[in-house]
């Protein structure tokens, strides 16, 4: 059996690829959830309640949106620096 050295290449640029997917899509769910407990919370939440639990609820809603919007600088990060390592291997 004769392994190639682009075979190689290929195995680990494939490896690194579902790696790097697989990690973005547990930032997306890590840094999402937050965000849909908030919104369960308020829409499901009893007419009644205290002020206190009100101001809670709304700082953890503006919390959640914090962390929402992180996602969305994580992922460009992730993205970026995969980009980066790339271009340098393509380079040297």
């Amino acid at each position: 059996m004769t392994v190639y050295v682009s075979d190689t290449n290929a195995n680990r640029k494939q490896r690194q690829l579902t790696i790097m997917l697989v990690t973005v899509s547990l930032t997306f769910y890590l840094f999402t959830t937050p965000a849909q407990i908030s919104f369960y919370n308020q829409h499901y939440s009893r007419p009644d309640r205290s002020i206190e639990q009100m101001k809670r609820e709304f700082l953890f809603g503006q919390i959640s949106v914090i962390i929402l919007q992180l996602n969305n600088a994580v992922g460009f990060c992730f993205f970026s620096l995969n980009f980066v390592f790339e271009k340098t291997k393509v380079i040297h």
